[in-house]
């Protein structure tokens, strides 16, 4: 029921003979209505018991008007949930307490291969080939506290796997109370890959300086057979010994070039 509480004084009197009422709903206060009187003159006790009796319908009709903004504003706002969870490129599932899927995104779909209503009649624990122990180097400082993650490898309806790490936090009501799970997943093969690429990036980086201290300590003794080899060609030998000279020569001359050739690979090239 509407109620108009009085106001101080009288609350159908205002200075030069005008009329305010409180429009209230409620227990709210949400305006005032005024008539202001005619010049040199009061308003009559009639049109002020008019205005009393209209009082609580207008301040009705704003309530109903105000109720009315906020049930829109709420539905404005679940669209835009509901559109921003759709075009996450990662897969977000809404989850009963039984852990039943009650809601999938467009990524979940695409990743798992299930349409949206085989995802709804499943629990999510049928996606999960096995879960794994969180990888060192995860910070967990950053994770808030309301918030389970977790590595699982997924499986998709194709029978294909694949890692991820999973994030489980709870839908509460106003009294705390938890209603439903939201989980979110993140497909780790991109990152597996590239931190694969990296290591295999640092150990060849790690093998070219190798290869250049070795090949260093190589090339001076070989520098150095090559220049005695030759020094035994100008000296007076038989055709076997000068043949064995040149042999000794060529195939020192030859295992340089190829240390030649890895400390080029192993030297860090500049831009081009």
């Amino acid at each position: 029921m509407t109620t108009t509480p009085s106001l101080p004084s009288s609350d159908a009197s205002l200075a030069r003979g005008g009329v305010v009422l409180a429009l209230a709903a409620k227990d709210r206060m949400l305006g005032v209505l005024t008539a202001a009187a005619p010049p040199n003159g009061t308003l009559p006790q009639s049109s002020i018991d008019a205005l009393r009796r209209l009082a609580p319908s207008v301040a009705l009709a704003i309530d109903v008007q105000l109720l009315g903004e906020g049930e829109r504003n709420r539905h404005a706002r679940e669209r835009m949930l509901a559109t921003a969870l759709a075009t996450m490129d990662q897969p977000v599932f809404v989850l009963a307490l039984d852990r039943r899927v009650l809601y999938a995104n467009d990524a979940a779909v695409r990743e798992y291969g299930y349409t949206l209503d085989e995802l709804t009649t499943m629990t999510v624990d049928a996606l999960v080939r096995s879960a794994v122990p969180m990888r060192a180097g995860h910070d967990l400082s950053r994770t808030p506290a309301n918030v389970v993650v977790a590595e699982h490898v997924h499986r998709r309806r194709d029978g294909s796997q694949f890692p991820a790490t999973v994030a489980l936090s709870f839908i509460r009501q106003d009294n705390g109370a938890p209603i439903g799970q939201v989980l979110s997943v993140r497909n780790l093969t991109d990152e597996r890959r590239i931190a694969e690429q990296l290591r295999q990036s640092e150990k060849l980086a790690a093998l070219g300086e190798l290869v250049a201290g070795v090949a260093h300590e190589l090339n001076n003794p070989l520098a150095g057979i090559s220049a005695f080899a030759q020094l035994l060609l100008e000296e007076e030998l038989n055709a076997d010994q000068r043949e064995s000279a040149r042999l000794i020569k060529r195939e020192a001359d030859r295992a340089v070039g190829v240390i030649r050739d890895l400390l080029l690979f192993a030297r860090k090239a500049g831009p081009s």
